[in-house]
């Protein structure tokens, strides 16, 4: 890919306020990576931003949040248990109960967000698709499956730098799951198990039938979203079409985004049913 994320003490004065308005909305240190890649899109992140923000005013959506959040735990409990090696894994790193009080409490409010932006962002692939998916809108000398350059772009958008220690690791995640008031060494160690047990869950029969089944799901939901996120191509077009890479915004929207969503969201879910060993 073309383009970075863009962090907040390098970003223009607008999108400075606007991303100051997604860290009071989500009530997170750090603004999600989602939103620092759409900051090269200025005048999209502002508008699409009213449109999202709209949404977590709404009681109906936290509603809707829950009642997503509590679904997607119910099915992955059913395919995914943590085996007896790494249950007792976990009660290695988080010996003091001030531990797992903190972890649990972070882990819950990364599945609210994660919820919220699984929603929000499967909702925006669904209008621009039409236009967008199936094509590979980024040149495929730059993005190949399976390539090292696409490991790449995968690392960075899921916010893992390739290569680095598990402290990089746990700060990494620091704008999904809030620092807790534990050892950064016990927190980074649950971090990487967790991680471990979503990409070994993800390559099991099982997972791809279930996913299936949540991916109808969660397509059925975002139709109760109570402030529909209009963003067609023509309106993604009108503010972003004379920017170099606006096809890479299409791609991001309509197939990045959604995708590490789902992942960061199983991921949280893997890491509440792993707790529930405790």
């Amino acid at each position: 890919m073309h383009i970075d994320p863009i962090e907040e003490e390098k970003a223009r004065p607008k999108v400075q306020e606007t991303f100051s308005a997604i860290k009071t909305a989500l009530n997170l240190p750090r603004v999600p990576i989602f939103f620092r890649y759409l900051a090269n899109f200025e005048d999209y992140l502002c508008f699409i931003w009213e449109k999202i923000d709209k949404n977590l005013s709404d009681k109906s959506f936290s509603t809707l949040t829950d009642e997503v959040s509590d679904f997607y735990y119910k099915n992955l409990e059913v395919i995914y248990q943590p085996d007896e090696e790494t249950a007792s894994k976990i009660k290695g790193i988080l010996v003091l109960p001030a531990d797992q009080y903190a972890v649990k409490k972070d882990i819950e409010k990364s599945i609210r967000i994660n919820t919220e932006l699984v929603l929000t962002f499967l909702s925006l692939r669904e209008a621009v698709k039409g236009w967008a998916v199936g094509v590979r809108l980024i040149s495929q000398e730059h993005f190949k499956y399976g390539t090292k350059a696409e490991e790449s772009v995968i690392d960075e958008l899921i916010d893992i730098p390739a290569g680095e220690d598990s402290f990089s690791l746990a700060r990494a995640h620091d704008e999904l799951i809030e620092t807790p008031g534990l050892t950064v060494s016990a927190y980074s160690k649950f971090l990487e198990v967790m991680f471990e047990e979503t990409y070994f869950l993800r390559k099991q029969k099982e997972y791809v039938y279930k996913r299936v089944e949540i991916e109808r799901y969660l397509l059925g939901q975002i139709h109760q979203i109570p402030h529909s996120i209009q963003s067609s191509y023509s309106m993604v077009a009108s503010l972003a079409a004379k920017d170099p890479y606006f096809n890479e915004l299409l791609y991001l929207l309509s197939d990045s985004f959604p995708t590490l969503a789902v992942f960061r969201l199983t991921s949280s879910v893997v890491g509440k049913i792993m707790l529930s060993r405790l």
